[in-house]
């Protein structure tokens, strides 16, 4: 055989025998390509969750959110999930103006400022 590149069959070939789970730098995860927009959904999906319900972080998973629904507008898992998250963020919201309200009622400095460290803020 003549080879136009043999460092690089040379090449691909020691990747693909000392890393048994290389196939990832070849577009293929466990035989699903990482490319296919299912599988990108379900990704984003889940990472979007996690963030919700793991770390609060609602900016990112709308984010994710809003991502998947424009690769499918009628994604229903997104729909689902885009409307819990309307809630989480509502729920915070009316959690933090009550934390507000609570720290200027009590008419000190240390409350306010107890209140702007905690750190209760929404988006």
């Amino acid at each position: 055989m003549n080879f136009k590149y043999p460092i690089l069959l040379a090449a691909s070939l020691l990747v693909t025998s000392v890393l048994p789970d290389a196939s990832p730098l070849w577009g293929e995860t466990l035989g699903v390509n990482q490319f296919d927009p299912g599988t990108i959904i379900r990704k984003k999906l889940a990472n979007a969750e996690r963030l919700m319900r793991e770390q609060y972080d609602f900016k990112n998973a709308r984010q994710l959110i809003d991502e998947v629904l424009k690769i499918d507008p009628d994604n229903a898992n997104a729909l689902s999930l885009l409307k819990e998250l309307n809630e989480q963020v509502s729920l915070a919201r009316q959690t933090e103006q009550q934390l507000y309200e609570d720290a200027v009622a009590a008419n000190t400095l240390v409350a306010l400022q107890d209140f702007i460290s905690s750190g209760q803020f929404c988006m």
